[in-house]
């Protein structure tokens, strides 16, 4: 079934930080140069305004998440973002990561948000597993050391991958995310 959920950024806290777990398979095992993401929101009725975003990528060899890693993060974005529309919406990096198709491939995204109080506003899917791991608060801004909720919910993510990079990610059984590549 479909869902809607605060991954990766919590419209209904003013404070959020998550971070997802993307395995290798989902890559074919394969080297890729990442040069952004779009992230599929999922409410007509009103916008989400991010006054101070940061995106990371990261290798992770862990096959699920049960604390917030930090290890060989890379910052890829900051800076504001517009959510409008009940559609998929880019952000594109400041640089190209390089992923070695080796380890799973962890996404962090911090956030503050202008707008709150607004129902869960991004596409996901449950996979059966710890993948994820979430924060939000009205009033404490996320720091490495606080600590963050287990969940099973990933957002529905398409990474941009070069032609070069071309790779399909697979699709588990009975699920009906869409994590996806875009050809650029």
């Amino acid at each position: 079934p479909y869902f809607t959920s605060p991954i990766p950024i919590s419209a209904e806290k003013r404070f959020s930080a998550s971070q997802q777990l993307f395995s290798a398979a989902e890559f074919d095992n394969l080297p890729s140069t990442i040069t952004g993401i779009d992230l599929r929101y999922c409410n007509d009725a009103v916008p989400l305004e991010v006054v101070n975003c940061s995106i990371y990528l990261a290798p992770c060899y862990a096959d699920t998440l049960a604390q917030w890693q930090t290890s060989g993060r890379v910052l890829v974005y900051a800076g504001p973002l517009l959510f409008d529309g009940n559609d998929w919406h880019t952000v594109y990096f400041s640089a190209p990561y390089e992923y070695d198709g080796v380890g799973n491939l962890l996404l962090t995204v911090v956030a503050e948000s202008r707008n709150v109080n607004i129902a869960h506003a991004f596409g996901s899917y449950n996979t059966g597993r710890p993948v994820s791991l979430l924060y939000n608060s009205d009033y404490v801004p996320f720091t490495d050391t606080m600590d963050v909720n287990m969940s099973y919910m990933r957002s529905d993510a398409r990474f941009l991958l070069p032609v070069a990079s071309f790779h399909t990610y697979k699709r588990a059984a009975n699920t009906c995310y869409q994590n996806s590549y875009k050809v650029l």
